[in-house]
């Protein structure tokens, strides 16, 4: 077993909340994706305008 098993999350208790995820892992990385691939940058320049974080 690796470390990797930390970053798991169970969502139970925020679902009891009410929160539930917008996009199913496979639709939204589908999405995501293709964001990557039409967005010249990769999005660099809007992360870099939003947050004053040149990358």
């Amino acid at each position: 077993m690796g470390h990797d098993e930390r970053y798991v999350i169970e969502p139970t208790k925020l679902e009891n909340l009410g929160w539930n995820p917008r996009y199913n892992f496979e639709n939204g990385i589908a999405q995501k994706i293709q964001w990557e691939l039409t967005t010249p940058n990769g999005g660099s320049v809007y992360l870099t305008a939003s947050t004053g974080v040149d990358l």
